[in-house]
């Protein structure tokens, strides 16, 4: 079991309230559409895919996303609400921010979108510490987080890095 806390038919919750996945670990679960179907290059049943899509730091921070709003669905209703839901809004703003730069005309603009995407991802490391402290994450999910969060960092500086020597 390298799952979160502990598997439960229902809620993910361990006594201690700490949030816990159905699968087994973030690297085992399921990346719907991202790398392709057997092959065919499709995503989500698609031949078409934007440029953003090609990025391995956008498919990562979606991996990433996705993992961390499962992770949030089992916590329970009506507890750190607004924590969650920042939490939640952290972590798409990461993809989201990749994506949306790309479609700008200018390799500055797509920067400064790559700067804004790494604050987010740094928000979600944040809100990451507190749920972890409030016992709301079990260390493994933590770690997993983290890990993946330092992939994401590393691949954000490299492509700004990239750009930066385009730009001229």
């Amino acid at each position: 079991m390298s799952g979160v806390v502990e598997e439960r038919p229902r809620g993910g919750l361990k006594s201690g309230g700490r949030a816990s996945l159905k699968s087994t670990s973030f690297d085992e679960r399921p990346q719907a559409g991202l790398k392709g179907k057997e092959g065919t290059g499709k995503v989500l049943g698609q031949a078409f895919r934007f440029g953003f899509e090609r990025l391995e730091v956008w498919q990562e921070a979606v991996a990433l996303a996705d993992f961390i709003i499962e992770l949030l669905e089992h916590i329970p209703e009506n507890h750190y609400l607004r924590l969650v839901g920042q939490m939640q809004a952290a972590a798409a703003s990461v993809s989201q921010n990749i994506a949306e730069g790309k479609g700008r005309q200018h390799k500055k603009e797509f920067i400064q979108f790559l700067y804004i995407a790494q604050g987010s991802l740094f928000e979600v490391v944040t809100l990451t510490e507190i749920f972890a402290k409030r016992n709301l994450l079990a260390t493994e999910a933590v770690q997993q987080i983290r890990e993946k969060a330092t992939l994401i960092d590393g691949k954000i500086l490299a492509l700004i890095k990239f750009l930066r020597g385009r730009q001229e």
